[in-house]
């Protein structure tokens, strides 16, 4: 699956050889990232769901130095995980994820298993974090930890403080079957 993601005026084209996890990505951006022609943005990122690939990176490691890298923001913590050099890019293990990023200039990678499911959400995150970054603190657009679902034409906003109960109200909403999802934890 090829598709791109725009938030403002970032995109990033996005291929994935698994259609379950590109199907997955995309509702889960929706409606905060706007789905445009693949091809228009400045980055890739692309999930290979290969053993090979991941037998391959990890091999390279053996005897490597990792060093802690901050990766991806949440609303109760920085995500920091090992990182080595490697080919003249990056690989970043997420072992929570089941996954290795590799960055190189203009492209990330997401290596996985295919029976990983929990990568999809390392697919997520990267793709998350490289829309988000350029505009939020712009003023173009405004971060809130919140949740948010519809009901009809109206949006509800939860937010509130970590812990408050705001997801639990999310899917008490959305279990209603008069709400639909928009989003939870970070709302653009």
């Amino acid at each position: 699956m090829k598709t791109a993601y725009r938030l403002a005026s970032t995109v990033v084209d996005v291929e994935t050889d698994e259609p379950g996890s590109g199907a997955w990505l995309s509702e889960f951006l929706h409606p905060w990232a706007e789905v445009v022609p693949h091809g228009s943005g400045g980055t890739v990122v692309r999930m290979v769901t290969s053993p090979a690939s991941v037998d391959a990176i990890e091999r390279r490691r053996v005897g490597t130095c990792a060093r802690q890298v901050p990766c991806f923001a949440l609303d109760s913590r920085v995500v920091v995980l090992p990182a080595w050099d490697d080919r003249g890019g990056m690989v970043i293990a997420d072992a929570e994820l089941a996954c290795h990023y590799r960055l190189e200039p203009g492209a990330v990678e997401v290596v996985a298993r295919p029976e990983s499911r929990r990568a999809r959400i390392g697919l997520m995150r990267v793709v998350r974090e490289m829309l988000a970054a350029p505009v939020v603190g712009t003023g173009a657009i405004a971060e809130v930890h919140a949740a948010a679902f519809c009901v009809g034409e109206r949006a509800v906003l939860l937010a509130g403080a970590k812990g408050t109960g705001k997801t639990t109200m999310l899917i008490h909403a959305l279990m209603s079957r008069s709400a639909s999802f928009v989003a939870n934890d970070r709302v653009f």
